[in-house]
């Protein structure tokens, strides 16, 4: 599957996104990185700098997804 997650950068976000790739799924994740690490984001991950009120962006990046899963949180 194709998994979108918000909030990659973070604790939750990074640990679920690492979780699902080792499962065998594509993963695409946002950040705005205002709490978040780059160095969280594991390898594999589509990784993209945007903020959830972006919804434009929001939209284009989660084309094709199977399943989303909202971390994000301040």
């Amino acid at each position: 599957m194709k998994i979108f997650i918000t909030g990659v950068a973070g604790f939750l976000g990074s640990h679920l996104a690492d979780a699902m790739l080792a499962d065998g799924h594509e993963v695409v994740g946002i950040d705005n990185m205002m709490g978040g690490d780059r160095e969280n984001v594991p390898d594999g991950v589509d990784f993209h700098v945007c903020d959830c009120n972006d919804f434009a962006r929001v939209l284009g990046l989660v084309s094709g997804c199977d399943l989303v899963f909202h971390c994000a949180a301040t």
